[in-house]
């Protein structure tokens, strides 16, 4: 049951910190393809 809790909860902040790389990486496209416009 906790080691289950664990795996669970690495994963939820696993996807977390894909988001948040996706979402840098999608605004640093954004970023370049703008210039200085967007930050």
């Amino acid at each position: 049951m906790i080691l289950n809790y664990t795996l669970n909860r690495s994963c939820m902040q696993g996807n977390i910190l894909l988001y948040w790389f996706t979402e840098k990486f999608i605004k640093s496209l954004i970023f370049n393809k703008n210039g200085d416009q967007f930050i």
